[in-house]
C-alpha cells in the first residue's frame, strides 16, 4: 500500500511536470476559488465552454443534493477531497456531473449515493455507484451499513487509484463479479469473507493487508501468485486453502496473521523471504528447498540429479529447459512394476543420472491396466495398454510412456 502510494505520488508530481513543460493544446482557464452557500468552487473555462467544479463542501447537512448549476453555470465536476471533512451520509446529483465522483471515495461518513436517472456517465444501484452500464465500479461508500455485497457480474473494473473498497466500516462478505480480473487494494477494512473470481491470474501486494477480520477467503481456480503482504495482519485468518495453480507466494504475503498449520500446493515453485510467521507449520513439497538469506529463509524449487556411483547435484528448477524418458515403451507382465527414469536437461545441456522423481507428477490414462506412483513405479494389473504422463510440476513440461501389460 505504501510503495502504491508513493508510486502515485511520483507519477502525480511528473505529469505536474509535463503540465508546465508543455504547451497546451486548449485553453484551460481557472477562476478564483468562490463560495455558494455551503459550496465552495472554482468556475473553468475549456474550449470556450464554462463549467463549475465543486472543490468542497462546507456545510453540516448529512444529507444534501448536489446543485445543478450556479449562476447559470453547470456543475460537471467534483475536485478530489470533496466533503473529505464532512459529516455527509447522503449524496445526490444531477445529470450534468460528468466527471471525477470517485472523489466521494474520500468521505468515510457517506452511507448512499444516488444518481439521477438521467445522468448519461453514472448509475447507483442500492447506493453504490457505477459507470453507465456498471462495467466499473466507482465508490462503495465507507460507511454502508450493508453486511453482504455480491458485486454485479457486469463489473470488469474497480477505480483502484481512489481506493474504492479501503477502509470499509460494515462490510463483511464480499463477492466478487465473476468478470472481474484484477482485485483493487481492500487494506484495511471490515470484510470477514472474501470470493475471489476464476478470471483473476494475481492478488497483487497488500490486498488486503490489515483487514483485521478476515476469516475465510475462497480462491479462484486460476490464481498463480499472491503478493508481498497481500494478506499480512489478517489476524483472524486461522485457516487457508491455497489455489491448486498457485506458482508465487511473495515476502510476507501471510505474516502476522492467526495461522497455524498450511498446506503448499504442488504448483508452488518459490515461497518468498518470511513469507509466513515462524510458527506457521508449512506442509510443503520435498522439491521446495529452504534457502538462507541472512537472518531470514525462504524457499524455492530445486531439481536433484542423481548419477549412479556420483554425488547427488541440485540445480534451480528455472534452468530445467527440457525433460524426456529413459525409454518411451515400457513392457510388463501382470503383477509386475517397473521404475520409470527421467532424464534432463539443464539450460539446455543433458545431464548425466535421472531426475529425482519428487518434482515430477505421475498419471496413468487407464487405472485398470497400469496404476503408477508418486515415484514412477508403474504396476501391470491387467492385460491391455496404457499411456503414463509425467509432468514437471514448477514449469508443465511433459513426457509420455506407453505401457503394455502382458
Amino acid at each position: 500500500m505504501v510503495r502504491k502510494r508513493i508510486v502515485s505520488t511520483v507519477m502525480s508530481l511528473m505529469m505536474a511536470a509535463t503540465v508546465l513543460t508543455t504547451v497546451p493544446t486548449t485553453n484551460n482557464v481557472k477562476a478564483a476559488e468562490a463560495t455558494q452557500g455551503d459550496y465552495t468552487y472554482q468556475v473553468e473555462t475549456q474550449a470556450g465552454k464554462q463549467y463549475i467544479t465543486l472543490t468542497d463542501y462546507k456545510g453540516k447537512e448529512e444529507k444534501i443534493t448536489l446543485p445543478e448549476e450556479i449562476n447559470g453555470i453547470e456543475v460537471t465536476f467534483v475536485q478530489a477531497g470533496f466533503g473529505k471533512n464532512s459529516n455527509l451520509k447522503s449524496i445526490t446529483f444531477s445529470k450534468n456531473m460528468q466527471k471525477n465522483l470517485a472523489a466521494f471515495s474520500d468521505i468515510s461518513t457517506l452511507e448512499e449515493i444516488q444518481a439521477s436517472k438521467d445522468n448519461t456517465a453514472y448509475q447507483t444501484e442500492d447506493g453504490i455507484l457505477y459507470t453507465k452500464g456498471k462495467k466499473e465500479l466507482l465508490v462503495y461508500p465507507k460507511s454502508k451499513k450493508t453486511e453482504t455485497y455480491i458485486m454485479p457480474s457486469e463489473v470488469e473494473k474497480i477505480d483502484d487509484y481512489n481506493y474504492v473498497l479501503t477502509h470499509l466500516k460494515y462490510l463483511k462478505n464480499l463477492i466478487f463479479s465473476k468478470n472481474l480480473k484484477t482485485i483493487p487494494e481492500c487494506s484495511e477494512s471490515s470484510m470477514e469473507s472474501v470470493v475471489i473470481p476464476d478470471q483473476v491470474k494475481r492478488i497483487e501486494e497488500s490486498t488486503f493487508l490489515g483487514c483485521e477480520n478476515l476469516k475465510k477467503v475462497t480462491f479462484g481456480k486460476n490464481v498463480t501468485f499472491i503478493g508481498d503482504g497481500a494478506f499480512a495482519q489478517c489476524k483472524a485468518l486461522k485457516t487457508i486453502k491455497l489455489p491448486k495453480n498457485l506458482k508465487e507466494i511473495d515476502d510476507v504475503a501471510f505474516v502476522a496473521t492467526s495461522l497455524k498449520e498450511v498446506t503448499i500446493p504442488n504448483s508452488v515453485v518459490k515461497i518468498g523471504r518470511t513469507a509466513f510467521d515462524k510458527n506457521v507449520k508449512l506442509k510443503k513439497p520435498a522439491y521446495l528447498k529452504k534457502i538462507k538469506d541472512g537472518s531470514v529463509v525462504y524457499y524455492e524449487a530445486r531439481a536433484t540429479v542423481k548419477a549412479s556411483g556420483k554425488k547427488a547435484v541440485t540445480y534451480k528448477a528455472s534452468k530445467i529447459t527440457k525433460i524426456k524418458a529413459k525409454t518411451s515403451k515400457v513392457t510388463i507382465k501382470k503383477g509386475k512394476t517397473a521404475k520409470l527414469q527421467t532424464r534432463v536437461y539443464i539450460s539446455k545441456k543433458l545431464k548425466k543420472g535421472y531426475l529425482d522423481p519428487e518434482i515430477l507428477k505421475f498419471t496413468t490414462s487407464n487405472k485398470k491396466v497400469a496404476k503408477v506412483s508418486s515415484k514412477g513405479t508403474i504396476k501391470g494389473l491387467k492385460k491391455g495398454k496404457a499411456t503414463i504422463t509425467v509432468k514437471l510440476r514448477t514449469t508443465g513440461k511433459t513426457y509420455k510412456v506407453n505401457v503394455k501389460v502382458k
